[in-house]
């Protein structure tokens, strides 16, 4: 198609010029012509056969270099795998350049060809512009080994082609040098790059991370390597038939370990003995083979090389523990006093014997408490247990170690001692006084059958306060007959019964000291003397007073007054030393009470005033209010305190000329609001602004009814028209009489 173009546009040229051009000039125009596409079609198939001679030496220079590589790299199997893929890039590149090639070769030609042909046939000589060559570059991404499928994960990090690339231009290539890619298996990572220069067809390594475009299209290879990695996982199993592995066993299975790489060393776990009850679970060794194959290569070994997935299985043995060997602990009880026997009721408190028992068994022993029998107690003494020919004493435990054993509680009787009585009795020693009876009940309550030997506290009593005095203790006194001695804190019961006397003293209170309370009130504002309405709210003096009383104030409250308020403020205690605020209710302590209190006056606001003020206002369009209604306007108020009450008259109808005026009513005005009001306004904090509206009604003028002249019968005048002027005599008057009552109305 650009062929073509181009020849049309040679031949659109050549016929614009004909007109200045001779035939024998045109003759030799074609003969240059001719000659010049026959030179420029040989110098095209002289190319041709260069550029198919310089492709025969690369392909031979590429063999050879095959050729070397495949006898250096023949072990390695990925060099096998990239042959295979060069092989195909060459097809392509090959392809690719051997037509970009021909096409480059026919654009070359049909470019000389058409600027020779305008160089003869035009004039002015047209200058053909040299286009700039662009490359594009490819990327693709190549699995080592070739067998394995590359993962989406890396097929998402594939640079995007590029495409119309300068020549020169340095192409950035991304590092995934230290990326670490996850897959079924292993993992892999990045080799490096490779660049296939489309002109050359070889495969070049790339050192770095750029590229410069030189002249060619550009495939560049991202080599991914995989590396396969397996998992150790582990298992427990039981090997004593009948017998599940404890959670105590399970809880020391390893974790399962992943991404292992091969000919990894992996060092299995020792484990330790787990006692339960009634055995011990023992390692025994630890088995591996193919996951989840059902044939394992035994071993005992603590560490296996990895070059496959495995399962390390675990193998447990139960091992019962020994039946132990059995003791019999065996319990008696005896008497330690000569000549008594055990009661029946110590002989029930033995202990059962316990047969069978296994060695190390703790045996604890009980204390028991004492036996109350008819004449007297048993107190258990103590354990004895027999260890051969020896007895030895034992406490609260004994443990069975490879031996029976034997075991003796002591026990002893204590008969019962004598009883006795013991009686308290208090008195007074003070003459003419008896004992009131809050003494009295304090007195101990007598004790009978009391053994000699016990010992008896004596209490001791605080002062008991009644009217009038004190009751105070003094001693205990133990009469013994006609004689006896005072005690002090206890007595002991000595084979004799025991009578104790308590004697209380009454001391009577001295006479008290009085002591008087008064009060004054006094005024804290200056040039304000206190009135007589608060001087009448003074308590009473107090006179006489025990020391110790609390007084109790009063709550005054305020007092009004003319022009203010009085106002109590606080209580004061006169002394020596000044005044002192009360802070709590005073207590009269060994002194005179004198207390003073303030009040303070406290004027009354001064009212705020306002304005009043009225006005009268006609809803009737175009009538302004007479005089007759203005005259009935109230007057403004000044100096109106806040709260009075304002009354709003109300009108009767006035009759005017016309019409009558008639009152609508007040309202009141504040900023944009109209709140009509009735009777009565109160000032609340503002002026106020009050409008009496009025409203004018028009009279209802009679419509006048047309008169029909009466013809009187009988009085025929002559023929001179007599009656026709009667006539209009009767219509003149009735005319004056209209005017007439028209006129009256208006002075009205």
């Amino acid at each position: 198609m650009k062929k073509f173009i181009s020849k049309v546009l040679i031949c659109a040229m050549l016929i614009s010029v004909l007109p200045k051009t001779s035939f024998a000039h045109e003759e030799k125009i074609n003969t240059t012509t001719v000659s010049e596409e026959q030179k420029a079609k040989t110098e095209k198939v002289e190319k041709k056969e260069e550029v198919k001679a310089e492709e025969k030496v690369e392909k031979k220079e590429e063999a050879k270099a095959e050729e070397k590589v495949e006898k250096k790299e023949e072990a390695k199997a990925e060099e096998k795998v990239e042959k295979k893929e060069k092989a195909k890039a060459e097809e392509k590149v090959e392809k690719k350049e051997e037509t970009k090639a021909e096409e480059k070769s026919e654009r070359k030609e049909e470019v000389k060809t058409e600027t020779k042909l305008e160089q003869s046939v035009i004039a002015s000589p047209i200058k053909a512009r040299a286009t700039e060559p662009r490359y594009s570059v490819e990327f693709h991404f190549d699995p080592i080994p070739d067998s394995k499928q590359l993962p989406q994960a890396i097929i998402d990090k594939l640079p995007e082609d590029k495409t119309n690339v300068e020549d020169g231009t340095v192409i950035n290539l991304p590092s995934f040098a230290d990326e670490v890619v996850e897959d079924k298996g292993g993992f892999w990572k990045f080799i490096g790059w490779e660049m296939f220069p489309v002109i050359r067809s070889t495969r070049n390594l790339i050192d770095g991370n750029t590229v410069t475009v030189n002249g060619s299209d550009l495939i560049i290879i991202g080599k991914w390597g995989f590396e396969a990695s397996y998992f150790v996982e582990y298992a427990f199993k039981s090997i004593t038939a009948g017998k599940e592995l404890p959670e105590d066993v399970l809880v020391k299975l390893p974790e399962k370990q992943t991404g292992i790489p091969a000919e990894t060393e992996i060092t299995l776990p020792e484990m330790t003995d787990v006692k339960v009850e009634g055995g011990t679970w023992k390692f025994v060794r630890w088995s591996w083979g193919a996951y989840y194959r059902g044939t394992r290569d035994d071993g005992q070994d603590q560490s296996v090389f990895v070059d496959q997935d495995l399962l390390v299985t675990g193998e447990w043995e139960y091992v019962e523990d020994p039946e132990p060997e059995k003791y019999d602990v065996t319990f008696t009880f005896k008497s330690i006093t000569p000549g008594k026997e055990l009661a029946d009721e110590v002989k029930a408190k033995t202990p059962a014997n316990k047969l069978g028992v296994e060695n190390g068994t703790v045996i604890f022993l009980e204390k028991y408490a004492d036996v109350k029998v008819i004449d007297g107690t048993w107190k258990f003494v103590k354990w004895q247990l027999a260890t051969g020919p020896a007895i030895v004493d034992v406490e609260d435990e004994v443990t069975v170690n490879e031996a029976d054993l034997n075991l003796t509680g002591l026990w002893k009787f204590e008969p019962d001692p004598e009883k006795y009585n013991v009686t308290f009795h208090f008195v007074t020693l003070t003459l003419g006084k008896e004992l009131p009876q809050e003494v009295l009940d304090k007195k101990p309550a007598n004790q009978s059958d009391v053994p000699s030997g016990t010992v008896i506290p004596l209490p001791k009593y605080e002062d008991v306060k009644v009217e009038g005095g004190t009751w105070k203790f003094r001693y205990w006194y133990l009469s013994l007959g006609d004689h006896g001695h005072e005690v002090e804190n206890e007595i002991t019961v000595e084979n004799a019964d025991l009578f104790l006397i308590g004697g209380w003293e009454f001391e009577k209170d001295p006479e008290p000291k009085k002591y008087d309370v008064t009060f004054r009130f006094v005024s804290v504002t200056t040039g304000k003397d206190l009135p007589q309405a608060v001087l009448d709210k003074l308590p009473p003096n107090q006179i006489g007073i025990d020391n110790g009383t609390l007084i109790t104030l009063p709550i005054l409250e305020d007092v009004k007054v003319d022009g203010g308020t009085w106002k109590f403020v606080k209580w004061l205690v006169e002394k020596e030393d000044g005044m002192h605020v009360v802070q709590a209710g005073p207590m009269v302590q060994d002194e005179d009470l004198k207390l003073v209190g303030e009040w303070k006056f406290e004027e009354d606001p001064k009212p705020e005033k306002y304005n009043v003020e009225f006005q009268f206002y006609s809803v009737t369009k175009g009538k302004e209010l007479p005089d007759k209604i203005k005259a009935k306007l109230p007057a403004n108020k000044t100096d109106v305190l806040n709260g009075t009450e304002i009354p709003l008259p109300n009108y009767e109808d006035v009759k005017v000329k016309g019409g009558t005026w008639k009152f609508l009513g007040w309202y009141s005005i504040k900023g944009a609001e109209h709140n009509k009001v009735e009777n009565k306004v109160v000032v609340d904090n503002d002026n106020l602004y009050l409008l009496g509206q009025w409203k004018f009604e028009a009279d209802k003028k009679p419509q006048p009814k047309p008169q029909k002249p009466k013809v009187q019968k009988g009085r025929i005048l002559p023929t001179t028209n007599v009656e026709s002027a009667f006539t209009y005599v009767v219509l003149a008057l009735a005319g004056i009489g209209g005017a007439y009552i028209a006129k009256k109305k208006d002075n009205e």
